[in-house]
């Protein structure tokens, strides 16, 4: 006869209760939860998105729990980061925020072309958690759609989360609590990107733009006009001015973000390289989804549900286009010398990513300074 001591019997029935929870088969209301689904991240414990969205578990009927988002598209600014989020809502088992059920303000959080309503980017972990640190994660949760980490689950993107450079323990923080997520990183050539970030914030006549723009006048600089005038501020102005702080803040926002090799590592530090994809933003479309889901897994997101058929069709309608310039590679010949300034700069950032990568897609970007 066995004899169990009680510590050893209360780990059994634990264990037991816990196959039956992620294994067990299911009732008619009730769906068996994904091991992977990130439902107990410690410290927070049982139940941890339900209780922080406020919401009962016995209220569930078609799926049982609020999962955490399983894919992060963490991209720089003005590189894709709304075509990775519009390929991936394409699959039927990727649900999306609601907009109207949380009440939540959608302006600049929707992407065109998908279904009005979709909310997928709320800056939670960054610009959330700093302006509302007593409330952030509820007003998060409070988003996440009802999924069950087998036949649905949710994604989460923002920008704002692979500038490690401003915010550096974000993949850290992620982590604790979405240690199952897998991580989507889309990249561009940086100095295109930083005159496309210009043109973002001097092409809208927006609160946010407007404030952009005056901060320069307001810090002792002079008022930024053309691409031209931001870059001798980065590049010569701020060399001498005793306004290290904005010079900082500036930096962060437009040079370092776009060295990419740097921002990469606390990514890989927290999740594992191999949980971590990087693609190019100008990468085929077809073949960019492809290794998404590959790097999800069949079981997550099998591909033989996904509408290859409407996959072009779709991306090129949703497409944001910019109007008032003549596009990122038009600067190379409008503003020449501040491209190549901007692209030494980055020259050796490029090569070590494509060293980090094993890739060459890096090394063309090197390539525009000798057109």
């Amino acid at each position: 006869m066995i004899v169990f001591t009680k510590p050893v019997l209360i780990a059994f029935v634990l264990g037991f209760v816990t196959l039956v929870i992620f294994h067990g088969k299911k009732n008619d209301n009730v769906r068996v939860i994904s091991p992977s689904c990130d439902l107990f991240p410690l410290p927070y414990g049982n139940n941890f998105w339900d209780d922080a969205a406020g919401v009962s578990v016995k209220t569930h009927t078609e799926e049982t729990h609020i999962c955490g988002p399983r894919v992060l598209i963490v991209g720089a600014m003005k590189c894709g980061t709304n075509t990775i989020g519009h390929l991936l809502q394409k699959h039927p088992r990727i649900k999306i925020n609601d907009c109207e059920k949380s009440g939540f303000d959608c302006n600049m959080t929707t992407f065109q072309g998908s279904k009005l309503g979709d909310l997928w980017e709320g800056n939670d972990y960054t610009i959330g958690r700093a302006r509302h640190p007593d409330d952030w994660l509820k007003t998060w949760a409070e988003r996440l759609p009802w999924t069950d980490g087998v036949s649905s689950i949710s994604i989460d993107k923002s920008p704002s989360y692979f500038n490690t450079a401003k915010w550096p323990d974000i993949p850290r923080s992620i982590n604790e609590l979405l240690p199952n997520a897998k991580v989507i990183v889309t990249v561009c050539n940086p100095a295109e990107r930083a005159f496309s970030l210009f043109h973002h914030y001097m092409d809208k006549n927006n609160t946010s733009s407007q404030l952009w723009r005056k901060r320069f006048v307001d810090n002792g600089f002079p008022n930024v006009q053309t691409f031209d005038d931001l870059t001798d501020i980065l590049f010569f102005a701020c060399q001498t001015s005793s306004n290290e702080d904005f010079c900082s803040t500036l930096r962060k926002e437009i040079l370092q973000i776009g060295e990419y090799a740097i921002r990469l590592q606390p990514w890989y530090e927290a999740y594992g390289k191999e949980n971590v994809l990087v693609v190019d933003m100008n990468e085929d479309n077809l073949q960019k989804t492809a290794r998404i889901l590959d790097l999800l897994g069949p079981s997550t997101l099998p591909p033989e549900e996904y509408p290859w058929e409407e996959l072009d069709q779709e991306i090129e309608a949703a497409t944001f286009k910019n109007l008032h310039y003549n596009g990122r590679s038009s600067a190379f010949h409008s503003y020449h010398a501040s491209m190549t300034r901007l692209s030494q700069h980055y020259l050796l950032h490029n090569q070590e990513l494509a060293q980090t990568l094993g890739e060459n897609f890096p090394l063309d970007w090197n390539d525009e300074i000798k057109k």
